[in-house]
């Protein structure tokens, strides 16, 4: 039974040369579509059994393998399929051959037509190429992978808190907590990398602590009186102007 009909779709069944059976939907009410689909799917695997042609391997095959081997150990994984839904409009029913650099650039393009930003659309493009890396690498279905460029990233990504966002933070904290929170906003190193947001240090009150780049220089941050205050209010303690050690 070549063909054969479920309600107002036509399904196909097939024997493949090595005795593996294929049944699938065709995804059609029109028997002489489903028809030349049988014929064409036949075709494609007497080639992958007689030939050794590699079978051309569907988005879609290459999804369901790539979320059955990461689910359960990838913690980004429900990030992948958040990506893998919006792409299934881009990449569903294409087979892996017909990926090119052409087809992910227009993807690029609609991800940042949505308003998203350069790093969104980054991520996107690097679930793509490691899912086609691996059809090729490990599940032998790809000779090659299409060569495509990233978009420009900033080399960093800093967010400066706001005096409302920090006051609304401290808000919702118990005291105890809110106290450690205003202590950590006064004495950060990158907190208390704009003036503006620190205000005048204590003079005389210095908080050392060593360089990123070297264990063995140091850099002065000043201590803000409002740090003084909240360590003297949990601790009992003063402010003073000693050093830490390295």
């Amino acid at each position: 039974m070549p063909i054969f009909q479920r309600g107002t779709t036509w399904w196909i069944d097939i024997t493949t040369a090595n005795g593996e059976r294929i049944r699938r939907s065709a995804k059609t009410k029109v028997k002489r579509e489903a028809q030349e689909l049988h014929d064409k799917l036949r075709a494609e695997q007497w080639q992958v059994c007689k030939l050794g042609k590699k079978e051309d391997r569907t988005w879609q095959d290459a999804v369901i393998k790539w979320i059955t081997e990461q689910d359960g150990h990838k913690r980004s994984i429900e990030t992948d399929r958040y990506h893998l839904r919006w792409l299934d409009d881009h990449l569903g029913g294409k087979k892996l051959s017909q990926i090119d650099k052409p087809l992910l650039e227009s993807i690029r393009d609609a991800k940042k037509s949505e308003g998203s930003s350069n790093a969104t659309a980054n991520r996107v493009l690097s679930l793509i190429r490691a899912i086609l890396n691996r059809a090729k690498n490990e599940w032998d279905w790809l000779d090659t992978v299409p060569v495509f460029r990233f978009l420009p990233e900033p080399k960093e990504r800093i967010r400066w808190l706001t005096h409302e966002e920090a006051a609304a933070v401290i808000a919702e904290l118990p005291e105890h907590l809110a106290a450690m929170a205003r202590f950590a906003l006064a004495t950060s190193p990158v907190y208390c990398g704009d003036r503006s947001i620190c205000g005048e240090s204590a003079p005389g009150s210095n908080l050392i602590r060593p360089r990123p780049e070297s264990r063995l220089r140091y850099r002065s941050i000043p201590m803000l009186w409002r740090s003084c205050e909240t360590s003297k209010a949990s601790t009992g303690t003063t402010c003073s102007s000693t050093k830490a050690s390295p």
